[in-house]
């Protein structure tokens, strides 16, 4: 643009009220390749002086021209064939080259070939000056594309607070729904913006929304650790216990997450702590299986229970003596986990540490009271699991034997 701006004459030396130069804003700004172009077409950089601002050499006339080339540029991919200039104005966030061009008779509700209209450019991009600036010119706010999205949508989609606040003032429908489901607030959650969800939800979002099979506001802000979020969807009546399409509800995703104030969120508002899950997997089982200490004992104290099998007869202790998860062991144990369970193939807890590896957790199951000569259906133990293991192999060979049904070591 400034190469075209240079070569139909546009004043270089130019300055707006502070005194700048366009190569003095491009340098200070960082435009390197821009102060290269100025400077190679006679532009100087200098400090910015006392003399009283020239008016703007850049007119009207200029600007429809370079949007014009612009938008003709050559190929087939041109990024804005079929623009208009004040399209590229609002997608560039050139609020005054913008009012240039509304002044002069511009559309302001004018469609691109994609359903666009310049405030809907603008609001993606995340223009506030220039989304205000088309509002006040009569943009219509509640715009819909072909497919249903609104300018509102596209600015939460991307985080844009600042233009969500100014469409929001704006009188425009916050629950306005795109074709394919898409909200506002499913945008702005899904993207984890979580201040421009908060506020879409003040201002009247609907946090209830549910498609069966499909993603809730709240899951989404438990799949992403999004804390106030959750709470305040909870408050406004989000339900707890609702799935997705792969069975999966918003307590799932927050210990999957590792949010234990999501979770804690959740079970005081009526989560299912018992629910089952693909693989016969539950809440307890997978906060086992990704060692999430304080998550597993906030769910046992909800009400979890620690003998929960997967459809592979795994406990949560099996799952968290495989990972090597030792603090979630010692704790399940505590809460009363069988030690010595086995599950479909009969491999215990202290089979599965030690064909894992899992020193810590074999000492601690062993110290636990775990029995080191139980065989699985292939009439393996635990020793021989660990084969290649030394330290693990030691470990089960020198641990003095408690079980009172035993006499001699077949070890």
């Amino acid at each position: 643009m400034a190469r075209l701006l240079a070569a139909r004459g546009a004043d270089l030396g130019a300055r707006n009220k502070k005194g700048f130069s366009a190569v003095d804003a491009a340098s200070r700004n960082g435009k390197r390749a821009v102060v290269k172009t100025l400077l190679a077409r006679g532009a100087r950089l200098g400090k910015p002086g006392r003399e009283k601002p020239r008016a703007p050499a850049i007119s009207l006339k200029d600007i429809e021209k370079a949007s014009r080339a612009v938008a003709s540029g050559p190929g087939r991919n041109a990024p804005y064939r079929g623009w208009s200039p004040l399209m590229i104005a609002a997608w560039r966030g050139q609020t005054r080259a913008a009012e240039m061009l509304i002044g002069k008779g511009a559309d302001v509700n004018a469609r691109d070939g994609e359903g666009h209209t310049p405030l809907s450019r603008a609001a993606w991009q995340g223009h506030e000056d220039t989304v205000a600036l088309l509002l006040a010119k009569g943009a219509d706010p509640g715009a819909r594309q072909p497919d249903g999205r609104t300018p509102l949508v596209w600015a939460a989609e991307n985080g844009h607070a600042g233009v969500v606040r100014r469409l929001i003032a704006a009188g425009v429908d916050v629950n306005a729904r795109a074709r394919d489901g898409a909200t506002a607030l499913l945008g702005a959650i899904s993207g984890g913006h979580e201040s421009t969800a908060l506020m879409l939800a003040k201002a009247g979002a609907d946090v209830t929304l549910y498609k069966p099979g499909g993603s809730t506001p709240l899951m989404w802000a438990a799949r992403l650790g999004l804390g106030r979020a959750a709470r305040a969807f909870i408050e406004r009546g989000a339900r707890v216990n609702l799935r997705d399409s792969d069975g999966r509800t918003a307590l799932w995703y927050a210990v999957d997450h590792g949010s234990p104030d999501v979770v804690a969120a959740l079970l005081a508002n009526g989560a299912a702590v018992g629910e089952k899950y693909a693989d016969g997997h539950t809440a307890l089982s997978l906060a086992a299986w990704k060692g999430r200490v304080r998550i597993v004992q906030a769910l046992i104290e909800a009400g979890a229970d620690t003998g929960v099998v997967t459809d592979l007869g795994n406990t949560p202790l099996m799952l968290a003596a495989d990972r090597g998860h030792a603090d979630v062991v010692r704790l399940l144990v505590g809460y009363g986990a069988a030690v010595n369970a086995k599950n479909r193939l009969d491999n215990t807890a202290l089979m599965l540490a030690a064909a894992s590896g899992r020193v810590e957790v074999v000492r601690l199951l062993l110290d636990l009271g775990a029995n080191r000569r139980l065989m699985n259906k292939k009439r393996e133990r635990a020793v021989t699991l660990a084969a290649g293991n030394e330290e693990i192999v030691k470990l089960l060979k020198g641990h003095k034997v408690n079980d009172r049904h035993w006499s001699f070591d077949l070890l």
